[in-house]
């Protein structure tokens, strides 16, 4: 047979001689009798029996997302940042939009509208796979008979802003207290901000800073730089359950803004922070695959982009040959 569960219905799926068909249903009896029928006219010839059953009834573009949330993303370590994507798409398609009616060419305006906000690609990427998500999860569930194009924007692959050594010296010499901590735990361990905000004094230990909680859902620690512990050791007192930084988020991040554009550094961002750490490492010789286990990427390609940056000698190379 091939009917299979998904999400709430069951779905079929027939192929013959190139041709394949699915359909999604309430009932796995009302799948197994579609398939039947569905094989034996695709062998006869003759029209599919199809009677409106694929589809019995929709969800609102709210109901589908509410369902989504509850069944992947509500107790995710990225709940913050799936939420914010999925307002995106709600505040521009409405609430009560029918997923049924959500076109191609409305994904397309969606696209402009949000580049001409200033986006990066990067970051309507992130809400158009929110988006397509929920209309993968509307068709396996039965509620949309295809999902519209949601097409991915291509990166910017030009170079990653880092900051250099004299740049990195004057952020640490020109910030104090909490925020000076935190400029240097980032730069020397490349967390992610979610990542800091999360850290507390026990999640330092034996010389490793463990990351529990990842955009990625996976754990990893990083060698502690003898100045993180240092930072640690004075911060601490103690107190192991409390945060290891950043008690008031609201004034160390107007903290920063203040002197981060004091600098002149306007084209930096916290995130800068973690692809200095990524990009140091590079120039340094360190090899691309511990810069990704560092960095906690899935992905190889995702490390790649910092390649660029390491140190080459061809001389070596070549003379390190023995045909």
């Amino acid at each position: 047979m091939s009917v299979q569960a998904r999400g709430t219905g069951f779905q079929m799926n027939v192929s013959h001689k190139g041709q394949r068909v699915r359909r999604m249903f309430d009932t796995y009896e009302d799948a197994v009798m579609c398939e039947l029928q569905t094989k034996k006219a695709m062998k006869a010839g003759k029209p599919l029996p199809f009677e409106s059953k694929s589809v019995h009834s929709t969800w609102t573009l709210k109901e589908a997302y509410n369902k989504v949330w509850q069944t992947y993303w509500s107790d995710c370590s990225t709940t913050q940042w799936q939420g914010r994507h999925m307002m995106k798409v709600l505040d521009y398609f409405g609430t009560k939009t029918l997923v049924t009616s959500i076109s191609s060419a409305q994904v397309a305006e969606f696209v402009i509208m949000l580049k001409g906000k200033g986006l990066a690609n990067s970051t309507i990427n992130h809400s158009l796979q929110s988006l397509r998500k929920v209309m993968k999860y509307c068709e396996q569930n039965g509620k949309v008979e295809k999902i519209p194009v949601i097409q991915s924007l291509r990166l910017n692959n030009h170079r990653t802003r880092y900051l250099f050594q004299e740049e990195c010296t004057l952020l640490r010499q020109h910030s104090t207290g909490e925020l000076h901590d935190g400029i240097v735990l980032s730069l020397l361990t490349g967390v992610r901000a979610g990542e800091l905000f999360r850290l507390r004094f026990r999640d330092v230990s034996k010389g490793f800073v463990y990351i529990e909680k990842t955009k990625n859902g996976d754990s990893r620690s990083i060698p502690a730089h003898p100045d993180v512990l240092k930072i640690v050791e004075r911060r601490s007192r103690g107190r192991l359950d409390s945060d290891l930084i950043f008690t008031n988020t609201k004034m160390t991040r107007d903290k920063w803004l203040m002197v981060r554009n004091r600098l002149g550094l306007t084209d930096v961002v916290w995130h800068t922070l973690r692809h200095t750490f990524a990009s140091h490492l590079i120039q340094s010789g360190v090899d691309v695959s511990v810069v990704k286990e560092l960095m906690g990427h899935r992905r190889i390609e995702t490390t790649m982009r910092y390649a660029k940056l390491a140190p080459k000698n061809f001389t070596s190379a070549i003379n390190a040959l023995d045909i």
